[in-house]
């Protein structure tokens, strides 16, 4: 697919081509599903809920590799690497949950 024919498809499936990688499919998966609200399954967790038995996650990039790292060694971020590595995060939104 050629690049303007991929802002086609955004535009005539009513997502917004400016942001980032993360917000199109965000846009994507929230047209998908008619859902709004998406959390990760810790932070359904700390809000009283869990995720149902069978249920799929929709993955999206986290922030990268080296920031996650200095965070959880609580270290201040170094500066930017000469690779940047990506995890994936794995979200759900609110009907695939339920009250803990």
């Amino acid at each position: 697919m050629k690049r303007e024919q991929f802002f086609q498809f955004l535009d005539a499936n009513g997502i917004n081509p400016e942001p980032g990688c993360n917000q199109r499919i965000m846009d994507l998966y929230q047209k998908l599903t008619g859902q709004t609200t998406f959390e990760t399954f810790n932070g359904w967790k700390s809000k009283g809920r869990k995720v149902k038995k069978g249920e799929s996650s929709f993955p999206i990039f986290s922030r990268p590799v080296h920031v996650l790292k200095a965070e959880k060694e609580e270290r201040p971020v170094d500066d930017e690497p000469k690779f940047k590595f990506y995890s994936i995060c794995h979200l759900f939104h609110i009907e695939q949950t339920e009250p803990i």
